[in-house]
């Protein structure tokens, strides 16, 4: 199991800093949709549950950190992660400072790297008995708990959301198919157009030449 999506944002008029996904369902679209509806004015833990997948969010000082995993990755495992990049924003001497400032996607040449490296990391940890103890207890402590459908704009359910994705790729890859299928068959019909135009010369251009040398009389 992995931290299949990540994003750091600001609110109050939320959008995106600074983004990493590991697949290619689109969870952009599933945290914008819910972004604009989660509160900054306090700091906060908080969990989204929808069916199949977990949305872990840190509130820090109008920051939010968030990512996305399937519903059996350890809870406490995904908040460490986050820790992780809230304290390397904090420590950072220019990306400290310029968090408040910055437009969207401005921090994702500087952040997403390390926010892929450490999604890489943190998806691989081998837990011992003790950690795993130490994440079921940072499961529920101070976390809040809600169903992520309530902050979804129009109610959308997160699963519709991803079939949706899935369905566009779908589509885009047959008509990639069809487009290419189209373009052979236009090639192939050119082509032929272009010998029979050439052929139809030279019959004529041979018809002419033999009334020339039968006029002259050569032949």
């Amino acid at each position: 199991m992995t931290i299949l999506y990540s994003c750091v944002a600001r609110g109050p008029a939320v959008y995106i800093l600074a983004e990493h996904s590991m697949t290619s369902s689109n969870f952009k679209e599933i945290a914008n949709s819910m972004l604009k509806n989660i509160p900054t004015r306090g700091n906060q833990k908080t969990t989204y549950t929808s069916e199949n997948y977990l949305f872990h969010v840190i509130v820090d000082n109008g920051i939010i950190y968030m990512c996305a995993t399937p519903d059996k990755f350890p809870r406490g495992q995904a908040f460490n992660y986050l820790k992780e990049i809230q304290q390397h924003v904090s420590m950072d001497s220019e990306l400290g400072p310029q968090i408040q400032f910055v437009g969207p996607y401005e921090l994702n040449s500087s952040l997403a790297h390390v926010m892929a490296r450490e999604m890489e990391r943190y998806s691989n940890v081998k837990q011992d008995s003790l950690t795993t103890l130490q994440n079921q207890v940072d499961d529920v402590k101070d976390v809040m708990t809600q169903n992520i459908e309530k902050v979804l704009e129009r109610g959308e359910k997160i699963d519709d959301l991803l079939c949706k994705t899935d369905d566009l790729e779908a589509n885009a890859q047959s008509f990639q198919k069809s487009a290419k299928k189209i373009k052979n068959k236009m090639w192939w019909k050119n082509t032929r157009n272009m010998i029979i135009l050439i052929i139809v010369v030279l019959v004529v251009i041979t018809v002419l030449v033999l009334i020339i040398l039968g006029a002259t009389g050569v032949i």
